[in-house]
């Protein structure tokens, strides 16, 4: 994973002379300090790697905002910038930057080191703590192995197991190891004289508009994407990088197809992943073909993407199920990234509207079997914040954002104006009420893009009219599909990814399934409960299956057995 590792403390370092040809490997060393990056060779601008007599940063990622901000603070380079911003600003100085980054600032003079990620957390940064020892990574199986190798013990932790066992990714800050935690989104980790603590720097919070407006709101909604999507495509042509922007079925990859071209972007390639003969193929290549966009297109059919456990637990950590990732990398891992710059996506601009109502956070886990066990070992008044908030940050930051943008990292970096601070900030003040249902979302695309709003969504049509069923607003057509699927008489192969037909009908994923399970469920020889629950969920559904298949990789990748 392309990123950073700190190391602090008496520790053996035996990474200090490691080499790569994927990566650009470069190393700083400071009293006890030795920090090394190891990043890919994009954007490398945009990363300060450097010290002087009185500080040390680093920066990983891509700042849509340097080049403003070099001139807000009237220096000659990014250094020297960011030291200005820091003496200015104070050690949260990085709440300034726009962008997906992490990094470290050293503060020499005052023993100060500061560790932080950006406002949604997209870049990962890992930290483990003991008896004056520190190691941060942006690399989980670089961290374990730097343990490993001073003999530091480390445990599972049983917030992480039935975090993926019931979400299917990671709460908060928790890992599937007890001494290990994450960075969280909007937070920084100071270290002051060995003083170690956790700090929030931002936070997403619902402040409703007091005038709604519905013309100036969607106005406004559409000016801020657009300057977010300016931001990003300005990033591209200071590199010249191509842009390369995924297309869905969905409202959330269309606009933004729909906002590169607004920005004046013409060459434009669009990549579309999903079982073939269904919306998520039909409806990006007619889009696709309107635009005049290049396209490509990759077919998921059979399950193929699903027989890759190992590699795909091993690039994302074991932060969420694998499946999502393991769609992404057998679809993306067939480019060469070396002309295109940060992907444009639409992550999370499906899934906000989600969030928005009277919903509770049972509604978005992907098994509740195992709830009761969460409640167990975590105090209960995670669950009791402003629901949607919970989600926005947990399911969305902590799980879908862990699917395609963290795999694609490998390659490049990628971004969405759904991500943008901003637009964030204003989307979440319109009432609530307004964004329920995608109302405003789908106003918007109306109003200011109507040709566009012709083609359906998910294969419906905008203006499709609704019907209220328990307290769910459902189509006509949605009531016969699930009337026919009720009575077995619809086919099981709908959707982008239809699990459950994958695995009844290829007799070889089946196969793989059964035997990854049986090979790696010996694994668990000390806790008995656990070991029942993880059976009691294996006889679930395919989503349930994958959960824990990749809880058990996980468990292979970092303890052997437990």
């Amino acid at each position: 994973m392309s990123g950073f590792v700190l190391i602090k403390g008496k520790l053996d370092n035996n990474i200090v002379n490691y080499q790569s040809s994927k990566y650009l490997v470069e190393n700083l060393e400071h009293n006890d300090l030795f920090i090394q990056r190891r990043t890919i060779k994009k954007f490398l601008d945009d990363k300060v790697f450097k010290q002087n007599d009185e500080y040390l940063i680093v920066i990983e990622g891509v700042i849509f905002n340097k080049l403003e901000l070099i001139e807000k603070y009237e220096k000659d380079n990014f250094f020297e910038t960011i030291i200005e911003m820091y003496k200015k600003n104070g050690e949260t100085f990085f709440n300034e930057f726009r962008g997906s980054f992490s990094g470290i600032f050293v503060d020499k003079k005052n023993s100060k080191q500061l560790i932080y990620t950006d406002h949604i957390g997209s870049k990962l940064v890992f930290y483990y703590k003991n008896e004056g020892n520190i190691v941060v990574a942006s690399d989980l199986n670089l961290l374990i192995k730097i343990l490993k190798q001073n003999n530091l013990n480390y445990n599972l932790d049983l917030v992480g197991v039935y975090s993926i066992l019931t979400f299917g990714f990671m709460m908060d800050d928790f890992t599937l190891i007890s001494e290990v935690k994450k960075v969280f989104s909007g937070e920084y980790i100071s270290i002051i004289d060995n003083e170690f603590k956790r700090n929030k720097y931002h936070k997403f919070e619902r402040n409703e508009l007091k005038n709604y407006n519905e013309k100036e709101i969607i106005g406004k909604l559409d000016e801020l994407f657009k300057k977010a999507t300016k931001y990003q495509v300005d990033k591209n042509k200071e590199y010249g990088y191509l842009n390369l922007a995924p297309l869905s079925a969905g409202y959330d990859t269309r606009m933004m197809n729909i906002q590169l071209r607004e920005v004046g972007e013409k060459e434009i390639y669009n990549i579309t992943y999903s079982e073939t003969d269904n919306n998520d193929e039909k409806i990006p290549k007619k889009l696709a073909r309107y635009w005049k966009n290049h396209f490509l297109f990759k077919a998921l059919d059979n399950g193929l993407s699903l027989f890759n456990i190992d590699e795909i637990v091993k690039r994302n950590m074991g932060v969420v199920y694998y499946a999502g990732g393991g769609q992404v990398y057998d679809s993306f891992s067939l480019l060469n990234f070396e002309k295109f710059g940060i992907v444009h996506t639409g992550m999370l601009g499906d899934g906000y509207p989600e969030y928005s109502g009277n919903y509770q956070v049972g509604n978005f886990i992907s098994s509740k079997k195992l709830i009761n066990k969460l409640e167990k070992y975590i105090d209960n008044k995670i669950f009791d914040e402003d629901s949607e908030i919970f989600l926005t940050y947990n399911r969305g930051f902590n799980g879908m954002n862990m699917g395609q943008p963290l795999l694609l990292q490998e390659y490049t970096e990628t971004y969405t104006p759904f991500q943008n601070v901003e637009w964030l900030e204003y989307y979440l003040s319109i009432p609530q009420n307004k964004r329920r249902n995608r109302y405003i979302q789908f106003e918007w695309l109306k109003k200011l893009y109507p040709k566009e709003a012709q083609y359906p969504i998910n294969g419906r049509k905008i203006n499709e009219r609704k019907i209220k069923i328990l307290n769910k607003e459902k189509t006509v057509k949605e009531i016969l599909q699930y009337i026919l699927k009720k009575l077995k008489l619809s086919s099981e192969r709908k959707g982008m990814n239809p699990l459950e037909y994958w695995y009844k009908n290829n007799l070889d994923l089946k196969l793989y399934f059964e035997n990854y399970y049986k090979e790696n469920i010996v694994r668990i020889k000390n806790n008995l409960e656990l070991k029942e629950d993880i059976e009691l969920l294996y006889k679930g559904n395919m989503l349930e299956k994958i959960q824990v298949l990749s809880l058990l990789a996980a468990i292979k990748l970092y303890f052997d057995e437990v």
